[in-house]
């Protein structure tokens, strides 16, 4: 749909669509749209034009003959030609019909099948019906019912946003059964309804059909070769209409579902309250199964480590643990659930994990004395056939793979230099990595010791970049994925164009007011993160049209922020010693963590 059609939508929807998230607002839009056009205009009510009547009353000189007196049709018999003379001069007599008192009151109501045969996407459209047959009463100035059919029959006055929740929560294990028609039909048999609509499932060898205690059914069900369109078949009476729409992507509908409609709604969020405060100072480490977040505290003698469900889980829940270091922490990495880190005490470096640590590593600390001011990532932990592999870059830039025994028992690591002047490393999986290093002649490299392909030079001088990001992990297994450069707020973007089959190269200019700190794919854009100049602004810039949408906007300075472009996902900690976690897969908060006030 292009631009110009959405606002006329918008317009005509407003009011309903202002109930709505932002990010959603397009999409009921669009839903609207499809299912009016099927529904089709309002049809005057019979009962107006007087075409119900309860018997004849005065007598008249012009009516239909069906109404004719009896008098005059004896005159047919008995004299033809005076019958026909009457018939040209309009001089026939006829009972009028006396109108039936109206009756129908234009009130429209809607029954739902919430049972097992509707879970799911397809309660999306019952949404999009309660806001049709409201806007459909209102035309008539009358008002909107509904019900539930799986429940006694009671009707609800429709009242906006509260209702569709409320209709959202009604699940039921059951389907459709015969006991729900029967007491439905009881209820309605003497209703002066004007519309009476069934919606949900259409169930073998029941016989809710259009009669004259439903005057429509609307049917719905997964499109058999597809199951992100839904088949919509809509009876009236002898006519039947059909429409197949298409589901938003999987994200809007579980938020829809979950009930996340109102503006600035989070799927799946939680508000967790802690004794202990998190470290400003210390950027907190996300993992790239995006369900585990770990920070220092304030008092730097304990990881704080958060477990979440899967990102797509409505509902969430997040266990906390605090385990105890004895050294200074130098930097954290994830490898699926477990956490590792770095750690300094009496200048030797040591590896760290959770209630254990391992033989110490022979390094000097001075390497290392200025690791946690580096902009670059340069620890990071893999898994081999043989263990798991440390690979980190000392203040030389020099890289050190550690690879460290599957039994512990043997406490035995093994330590090679890998290479020089590397600058940055980037995990691409549990096993896999590419590094930035620069060569005799200041030219950038990208290199990785287990992909053979990744052995790039983008002939750009080192001595000129302020800033290095890569995203497309994918695509970096296989081939060339993206990478970009910084030399102040003008970055080269590098990345393979799959339609020129060739590597090409992109000039964006971010604006001075802005910081750059990830980059990633959404929905086939590639996207900037960024946060502004104040401290208190996420945003994302698409570096194909410049456009800036926020994120998430902090009542407090944001002190330190981390982002993982694996887990499509970043964390940040204010200035109040709140730890944020926001998902860019759900567009919304994941958790947010304060610190209790302690009262005497």
């Amino acid at each position: 749909m292009n631009k110009d059609s959405l606002i006329v939508l918008n317009k005509e929807w407003q009011p309903y669509l202002s109930w709505f998230d932002a990010k959603i607002q397009p999409i009921m839009s669009e839903l609207l749209s499809q299912l009016n056009l099927v529904l089709g205009p309002i049809k005057e009510n019979a009962m107006l034009n007087n075409d119900w009547h309860s018997g004849l009353g005065e007598v008249k000189q012009r009516g239909r003959y069906e109404n004719l007196l009896l008098s005059e049709w004896l005159l047919l018999d008995d004299e033809p030609d005076e019958f026909i003379r009457r018939v040209v001069s309009n001089e026939h007599l006829f009972l009028a019909p006396m109108p039936e008192e109206q009756k129908s009151n234009n009130t429209i109501i809607a029954f739902f099948d919430e049972g097992i045969l509707q879970l799911g996407s397809l309660r999306l459209v019952h949404l999009v019906m309660m806001l049709l047959l409201d806007r459909r009463a209102k035309k008539q100035n009358s008002q909107f019912f509904w019900g539930v059919i799986q429940q006694p029959a009671r009707l609800n006055v429709f009242e906006g946003l509260e209702s569709l929740l409320s209709l959202l929560e009604n699940r039921w294990l059951s389907a459709l059964s015969n006991k729900n028609i029967v007491d439905w039909g009881a209820y309605l048999t003497d209703s002066n309804f004007d519309e009476r609509w069934f919606i949900g499932a259409q169930i073998t060898g029941q016989t809710l059909r259009p009669s004259n205690i439903i005057t429509h059914c609307v049917y719905i069900r997964y499109q058999s070769d597809d199951n992100r369109k839904l088949n919509i078949r809509i009876l009236e009476h002898n006519r039947t209409k059909s429409t197949v729409i298409v589901l938003p992507n999987e994200i809007i509908c579980r938020k829809m579902l979950a009930g996340q409609l109102a503006p600035n709604s989070n799927y799946g969020s939680l508000e967790l309250k802690t004794f202990v405060p998190v470290n400003i100072s210390f950027p907190p480490c996300v993992s790239m199964t995006s369900n585990q977040i770990a920070s220092l505290t304030d008092e730097a003698n304990h990881i704080i480590l958060c477990s979440f469900l899967d990102a797509l889980s409505a509902k969430q829940k997040c266990k906390v643990n605090y385990q105890s270091i004895s050294g200074s922490l130098l930097v954290l990495d994830f490898q699926n659930k477990k956490v590792i880190g770095l750690i300094t005490k009496q200048s030797r470096v040591y590896i760290w994990q959770p209630s254990k640590e391992l033989k110490e590593i022979e390094l000097e600390y001075d390497h290392f004395s200025t690791y946690i001011e580096m902009k670059y990532t340069r620890f990071i932990w893999i898994y081999k056939n043989h263990g798991q592999s440390i690979y980190l870059i000392d203040n030389q830039n020099n890289m050190w793979s550690y690879d460290i025994n599957k039994q512990p028992q043997d406490n035995v690591y093994k330590r090679l230099n890998i290479d020089i002047n590397v600058l940055a490393l980037f995990k691409l999986n549990d096993s896999k990595f590419l590094y930035i290093k620069f060569d005799d002649a200041d030219k950038i490299w990208l290199k990785s010791p287990q992909l053979r392909h990744v052995n790039y030079c983008l002939k750009v001088s080192k001595k000129e970049i302020t800033q290095i990001l890569i995203a497309d992990e994918m695509g970096w297994l296989n081939g060339f994925g993206v990478c970009a450069l910084a030399i102040e707020q003008q970055w080269q973007v590098f990345k393979y164009d799959n339609g020129a089959q060739a590597q090409i190269e992109l000039s964006v200019i971010i604006p001075n007011n802005w910081q750059v700190f990830g980059l990633y794919y959404q929905n086939d854009q590639l996207l900037f993160l960024i946060i502004h100049q104040d401290r208190k602004r996420i945003a994302t810039f698409n570096i194909s049209n410049s456009n800036i949408d926020e994120l998430y906007y902090s009542t407090s300075n944001i002190t330190q922020f981390s982002f993982s472009a694996l887990a499509k996902s970043f964390a940040l900690i204010t200035e109040n010693c709140n730890l944020i976690f926001y998902s860019m897969v759900t567009n919304s908060i994941r958790a947010t963590i304060k610190t209790k006030e302690i009262t005497c």
